[in-house]
């Protein structure tokens, strides 16, 4: 079964799917109108993988509806029907995080998959080693804050939140407040971090973990003294992190104060 020109279906590469959907290139990146619901505002990310194409529809829709509303059968996201070995589509994204400079410009994204496992790449479309524009880990490149631009300019309040993840970040932040976590999570804070932090009002969520009470630990100790305008510490009410709790509390109530400084 065949779509227009001699694409065969099931065995598509990313301009042919892309050409499929109603959106634009950004960057190493296809935003795009999800067909799988009604979309006032393109919500759905296209970008392509090592052996296929990988859908992220942030109103939550699921890859296979999205091929259903499309007309498309449930294995067009591999490049080659060859490389299907007992699944329907190469495993999918639940995230996909931007890290960019002060300025809103793209360093690096953050790819979460399921089970809790994360990947790094980097939009290198000139070198030898891209998959569709992207290279896999981040050699070379500096690591930043995530939503540097918001920690940049012009705080309300001067307050801000650091959590463990991105996840927990993404949460935060759709309740009002700023919020940034440092690239891998727990032990990842570098000493270029703290400076972004001066005069600021701090909390940090820590996970209810050994590392994640040792990472809290490790960045309220670098923003003290002289950095920081205070420090605040805070775990979960319920469940494990961040976003954990803010799926049960309003954000006035989801956390439990465990340390102060200043």
């Amino acid at each position: 079964m065949k779509i227009s020109g001699d694409i065969e279906l099931g065995v598509m590469n990313y301009n042919q799917f892309t050409a499929l959907l109603e959106g634009k290139e950004l960057g190493g990146r296809f935003q795009a109108h999800c067909p799988a619901h009604e979309d006032q505002r393109p919500s759905l990310t296209v970008t392509g993988g090592a052996t296929g194409i990988l859908v992220k529809c942030w109103a939550g829709c699921e890859w296979d509806d999205i091929l259903r509303a499309m007309g498309l059968p449930l294995n067009s996201l591999f490049y080659d029907d060859s490389k299907v070995v007992g699944r329907l589509a190469p495993e999918q994204p639940e995230g996909i995080y931007d890290y960019t400079d002060v300025n809103g410009n793209l360093l690096y994204q953050v790819l979460r998959f399921p089970e809790k496992q994360f990947r790094q790449r980097q939009y290198k479309p000139q070198s030898a080693m891209a998959i569709n524009g992207w290279v896999w880990g981040l050699k070379g490149v500096k690591r930043v804050l995530y939503k540097l631009p918001q920690l940049t300019h012009g705080l309300i309040g001067r307050k801000v939140w650091i959590a463990e993840g991105e996840k927990d970040v993404e949460e935060l932040m759709k309740r009002g407040v700023v919020a940034t976590c440092a690239t891998g999570g727990a032990n990842k804070w570098l000493a270029s971090y703290p400076k972004f932090f001066r005069d600021l009002a701090v909390t940090i969520v820590r996970d209810k973990d050994k590392p994640g009470i040792e990472y809290a630990e490790e960045i309220r100790d670098s923003l003290e003294p002289g950095i920081a305008r205070s420090v605040r510490v805070v775990e979960a009410r319920t469940g494990k992190d961040a976003y954990d709790s803010l799926q049960h509390h309003p954000i006035e109530e989801a956390f439990i104060d465990v340390g102060y400084d200043g």
